[in-house]
């Protein structure tokens, strides 16, 4: 029916195009009956041709529905202009002006029967305006957004009433009277323009099959079929009869009377028969429609009563709303549900504060996004909705599943109810609640966890599994455990294993596995049967725990107690070994002093010397490698710094890799302690050596470097500031990312077994941040190495620092001075070297003997020489007690190592002196004179 309808609407609308095309065709020469179809007849207006080409071209554009809002506005004026038109056609003729200068544009240059050809009728004016109203009306209601149903009675009605006109002006010239309805000036309506409008207004009203008035001739209701018959019945006896009438009484020339009263008779003839054929038909109809309805009574009865059983004993909760949410019933199931009876929810809707609603989630569910409500609103099916509802009898939230229905009244497109069916779930998402959370704290375990059929077919492994083993869920389910085996394990292990999961009994032991990269794991595993009611073993489930780190750190700790016992005794021997050192050197060179170079003893003397200076070296790596080493920052060039320990790099690294040495010039100064940027130098160098398997370069470099803001920002670890560069670049094997990401941690090392500590990078890193500056590496596997260090620019005046004295012995000018020393043999030492130099000299074996002599002695002492480490009292408190009784007396430190009296994380205290054991005369002569002339 749809397709008939969009067919007849196409075939009105080409219509109406193809006489607004002939009217126009029909002024050119030859081509007049176009305009007219008959010589006898008036053609159409051209100004009545482009009106109905609009209109006619209006027509198909409302074929999509619904309109966009530009389409809407574009035919809305187009309408609006054809029917202005009209409407000044219309006024012009009852005020005798022509208001649409048909005059000027088109002159009358014929008449016909003394009536203008080429001249608008009003009449079609006023068709024009009723035309272009009706069509208004459909725009605007196939339109984005459609208006009341006012509008669409006031289109249907214009354009039946256009419908109507066209017609009678048809029958006129159908009945041979085509001037019936003109007189004296005033034009009658054209054939053509009366087709058109027929077609038009046909085409208006087959555009709207379900609105005003068509729907009344397409429903299915006796109305409708009355309407159906009759009206083409009537439309047929009219111009039958008044053609028979015309004809009659052109042809017979038989008086009107008798032909009036011979078509009276016929009409009531006619008349009579089609009532009796109508009500015959009619009968027929009625008596087959109420045979159906009895039919369809008796069937809806017996499902009303089937549903009324369905909705009073089903198990699932129904409840039915009207279009406003107020509930108009409810089936059993759900008042058992909701804890409510039907009296207490009729009348409730959704957004009652009564009721108490939570999403999914737990959280409060407003009433209008209840599923009810979001069906009416979107009018929309929702489907599977879980909230929680509050439940007064049991005090506590139950969980309903939902799925709520919106339901319409034919030809209505807003819902008149909705209904809504839910079942309890409570109970099943309390279940997969527990689930959730066990599933969770499986995944989330940091032990694996392994699933196996009573076959061992991997059947679930968790996150921690995928993460140590390496092997994705999908590549593992539905293999065997043995893609893990790593062989470290005999046959007879794997044999206790089966026999204790026999037996029902858990396996724990300890074993090692293989990742899917092929490198091994260490487990610790605990491996249980999983039995049914009935005792079958259903399942295995391993718990295992990856303890390759913990293994590592135990060997780590392990070592670093042993190295930190060996500090401890390498700190001990140094400073004991110290003491000893002091003793030969001082004495020896005492023995040399007195010799000559041509005694045969003095070369003797001076290779113990020599000897005894080596020992010295050793002393301090020990205590380097203790880490009890006094660092002295300095105002330091780095280019001085490497420069000085080039030669010694190059012994180091070897004759087969190029060391190249690359200084900036202008390098800004640094405030360091040289030895620890030659330690940083040789550790760099020797990674840096181990790092070339054969002929290579190693190239260092220096540069002046600033960061802002802006560049730290983007690149973490950098600080802003002044820097000063010290780079060490090599062309080895280099690192990876896992490699980088460890490669300052203490113990991590590379290298094999025995050829390294994995203290060496460590070091650097501490040496850096010692300093206040940071370091950057960046390695590619086959592509080299390169460390960047930066240090702080030293922005402090350089005079600070004084040079080195002159080797000379400078002698005392008989100054006091009180030496503290427990080690006898230094004591003796230390006294007589003070003589020789000129001091006056106080000797304390004790600290309490160093109190007792700075309490007697009369008179002033200048200097207190005291070891750091002592019985009863360190070093700094008994120099703090003495200067209670001399407060301007100068103090010098001794000591084979400091500890943390003196030094805090190795750097020696504001105002410090200090001297490092073993020293010699030159040395201890030559620092007393520096504490003694230093000023305050």
């Amino acid at each position: 029916m749809k397709s008939v309808s969009k067919i007849s609407f196409n075939l009105c609308a080409l219509g109406v195009i193809i006489l607004s095309v002939m009217g126009l065709l029909g002024y050119l020469p030859g081509l007049e009956l176009l305009a007219s179809i008959h010589k006898d007849y008036i053609p159409m207006a051209p100004a009545t041709a482009i009106g109905f080409l609009i209109l006619g071209g209006i027509l198909p554009a409302l074929n999509t529905k619904p309109l966009s809002r530009t389409r809407t506005v574009v035919l809305s004026v187009l309408t609006f202009m054809v029917s202005l038109f009209g409407l000044m056609e219309m006024a012009g003729h009852m005020m005798g002006m022509d208001l649409v200068f048909e005059q000027a544009l088109v002159p009358v240059s014929s008449f016909h029967d003394g009536i203008p050809v080429g001249r608008m009728s009003p009449v079609t004016g006023i068709c024009f305006l009723l035309s272009g109203m009706a069509l208004g009306c459909l725009i605007l209601h196939q339109g984005p957004s459609p208006p009341g149903k006012r509008i669409e009675y006031i289109g249907g009605s214009l354009a039946v009433l256009v419908l109507t006109i066209s017609f009678v002006f048809c029958l006129a010239y159908f009945h041979g009277s085509p001037l019936l309805y003109g007189y004296t000036s005033l034009i009658p309506m054209a054939l053509t323009t009366a087709l058109g409008f027929l077609l038009l207004s046909l085409g208006i009203l087959i555009s709207r099959r379900d609105g005003f008035p068509m729907r009344i001739f397409a429903e299915n209701s006796t109305r409708a079929y009355l309407l159906r018959f009759m009206v083409p019945l009537s439309i047929l006896s009219v111009m039958l009869g008044g053609l028979t009438a015309s004809s009659f009484i052109e042809w017979l020339k038989i008086n009107p009377a008798i032909i009036s009263a011979a078509l009276t008779v016929l009409m009531a003839i006619f008349t009579g028969l089609a009532a009796i054929f109508i009500s015959r038909h009619m009968g027929r109809l009625i008596d087959r429609q109420n045979e159906i309805i009895k039919r369809s009574r008796q069937a809806l009865s017996r499902q009303e009563e089937e549903y009324r059983i369905l909705f009073e004993t089903m198990a699932q909760g129904v409840v039915y709303q009207n279009a406003d949410g107020e509930i108009l019933t409810a089936n059993p199931a759900a008042q058992h549900i909701l804890g409510l009876s039907l009296d207490q929810m009729k009348g409730r809707t959704s957004k009652d504060p009564r009721w108490k609603a939570v999403d999914k989630n737990k959280k409060e569910l407003p009433g209008d996004r209840h599923p009810a409500m979001v069906a009416l609103k979107t009018k929309k099916i929702v489907k599977d909705f879980i909230q929680g509802v509050f439940n007064p009898k049991h005090n506590d939230y139950v969980w309903i599943l939902v799925n709520s229905v919106p339901q319409f009244k034919e030809g209505e497109d807003e819902p008149y109810q909705v209904y809504s069916t839910f079942l309890d779930i409570t109970e099943s998402r309390q279940t997969e609640a527990v689930r959730d959370m066990l599933m969770a704290a499986i995944e989330q375990s940091g032990e694996m966890v392994i699933i196996t059929s009573p076959e061992g077919i991997i059947q679930y492994v968790n996150q921690a599994f995928e993460k140590v083993s390496g092997y994705t869920r999908q590549e593992v389910i539905g293999q065997n455990p043995r893609i893990l085996k790593s062989g470290r394990q005999d046959e007879a292990f794997y044999h206790q294993l089966r026999a204790t999961l026999s037996k029902g009994n858990t396996f724990k032991g300890r074993m090692v596995n293989k990742r899917k990269d092929g490198s091994f794991y260490t487990e610790d595993a605990a491996i249980s049967p999983v039995c049914n009611a009935s005792g079958a073993i259903v399942n295995y489930v391993a718990v295992n725990r990856d303890i390759t780190e913990q293994i590592l750190l135990e060997a780590q700790f392990q070592q670093a107690q042993k190295m930190e016992s060996v500090g401890r005794l390498a700190g001990g021997v140094a400073h004991d070994f110290n003491n000893m050192l002091t003793i030969i050197i001082s004495y020896t060179q005492m023995l040399i002093n007195q010799t000559t170079a041509s005694d045969p003893i003095h070369n003797d003397l001076e290779q113990i010397l020599k000897a005894a200076q080596r020992s010295t070296d050793i002393t301090r790596q020990l205590l380097a490698f203790a880490r009890k080493q006094t660092i002295n920052p300095k105002y330091l060039n780095v280019n001085d710094a490497v420069e000085s320990t080039l030669k010694m790099l190059r012994r180091l690294i070897g004759e087969d890799i190029d060391l190249s040495w690359n200084p900036e010039s202008g390098l800004w100064p640094v405030m360091a302690d040289p030895s620890q940027i030659d330690q940083v130098l040789a550790n760099l160098c020797v990674n840096a050596r181990d790092a070339i398997r054969s002929v290579g370069k190693i190239t260092i470099e220096t540069d002046n470097i600033s960061f802002d803001n802006a560049y730290c920002a983007e690149h973490p670890g950098f600080v802003p500031g002044d820097f000063v560069l010290l780079a060490v670049s090599d062309d080895g094997c280099g690192m990876d990312k896992p490699t980088l990401e460890r490669l300052f941690e203490p113990f991590f090392t590379t290298k094999g077994l025995g050829q390294g500590t994995g203290l060496g990078l460590a070091t650097v890193y501490g040496i850096v941040k010692q300093n206040n500056g940071f370091i950057n590496v960046y390695s590619e596997p086959e592509k080299g190495t390169t460390f960047r260090i930066y240090l702080p620019r030293y922005t402090g005046e350089a005079g600070e620092i004084r040079p080195k004295e002159a080797v000379e012995i400078r002698m005392g000018r008989g100054e006091t001075v009180l030496i503290v020393e427990d080690e006898a043999s230094i004591l003796k030492l230390g006294k007589r070297i003070l003589m020789e130099l000129g001091y006056t000299v106080l000797a304390a074996a004790t600290p309490g003997q160093a109190m007792e002599t700075a309490k007697t002695h009369e008179g002033d002492i200048h200097l207190i020489i005291t070891d750091v480490v002592m019985p009863e009292m360190n070093g700094r408190d008994l120099s703090r007690q003495i200067q209670n009784f001399y407060p301007d007396i100068k103090v010098l430190f001794m000591s084979g190592y400091t500890a943390d009296v003196i030094a805090h994380q190795g750097v020696l205290d504001r105002g410090v002196h200090f001297l490092q054991k073993p020293f010699s005369n030159k040395d201890m002569a030559a620092k007393i004179r520096e504490v003694l002339d230093a000023r305050d």
